[in-house]
Parts: C-alpha cells; structure tokens; sequence
C-alpha cells in the first residue's frame, strides 16, 4: 500500500533528524557543558510525539477519506488537526516547565515531521524507493495535452494569450 510506504518512510526521516539531533546535542553539550541531558531527552520526546503525528494523520486521511460526506470529513479532519495542535502545545508546555533546554529539544524534535517531509526524496533513495513518480505538474499537462487534442473545431472560446490588464490588445 502506496500510503503506509510513504508512512514509514516519513518514519526513517524522523529517526535521521533525530539522530542528527542527539549528534548535535552531544557536541554543544562537550563545547558549552553538561546542558545537553536536557536537551537530548526532549528531542527525543519531541521526536516521539513527531512520530505520533504522523500516525495520526494518516488514520485520520484514511477515516476521513473513507466518509461519503465531504463536509462531516472537513470538519473531522479540522479537529484532528487542532488536537495534534494541542498535544503539541501541551508537550512545549510541559517542557518549558522542567527547563528551558528541554524545552529547545521538543521544540526541535516536533519539527523533524516537517524536515521528514522535506527529506523524504533522499530517504527514499536511501531505502531503494526509486520508481519514478509522476508528479503534479507532469499529471496536469498531460490531461491539458489530451483534453486540447480532443476538443472540436466548432468551440467558441478564444485560447490566445491576452495579458490582464490590457482590454485592446490585439494579439
């Protein structure tokens, strides 16, 4: 399934950033003292909770996509998404509490979704997921392709290119 692929691949990413992390935690922690086992166990519950997100949102498309009712799925998916919302906030909250390094590693570990999802073509080429993809933009000049070789002599609206702004341009 196309979808749980991508799912654990966005997972990959999320162990990269972190590892990357924890490297990073360890070296300002030898440079500038021992601050990092703050820093470290809140990317790390930042990188879980990251993890989490991502579970979430594909169960919540996957519910969400699988209702008749276009306007009961935007709603459901509105409260998914403000609940992920504030679990995040909740866990800054709780980190900001215990102390402001650990607040700096959630913050950092709750953004390694983000940066999975960037990353995500080299993690795919890191896992051996090659195949080509046909992507947006190649998926609409085709069908623009296909639906202006198939369209009759007899239509009436006017293709040429007319800048906006311009009412008597003659092209």
């Amino acid at each position: 399934m196309e979808s749980r692929r991508v799912l654990i691949e966005l997972y990959a990413g999320i162990i990269l950033y972190t590892l990357a992390g924890i490297l990073l935690g360890i070296i300002l922690g030898i440079i500038y003292g021992g601050w990092a086992w703050a820093f470290i166990p809140g990317l790390l519950v930042g990188s879980f909770t990251a993890c989490y997100q991502a579970y979430h949102i594909y169960q919540s498309l996957d519910k969400a996509l699988d209702d008749a009712d276009g306007k009961k799925a935007n709603t459901y998916m509105t409260g998914q998404s403000m609940l992920r919302l504030l679990i995040s906030a909740g866990v800054l909250i709780i980190a900001i509490i215990i102390r402001w390094q650990a607040f700096v590693g959630v913050a950092f570990g709750l953004l390694a979704l983000k940066i999975s999802g960037y990353i995500n073509p080299f993690v795919r080429k890191l896992m051996g997921h090659n195949e080509e993809r046909k992507d947006l933009n190649s998926l609409l000049m085709e069908n623009s392709e296909e639906s202006l070789n198939s369209q009759d002599d007899e239509d009436e609206f006017d293709y040429t290119f007319k800048p906006i702004g311009m009412k008597k341009y003659k092209g």
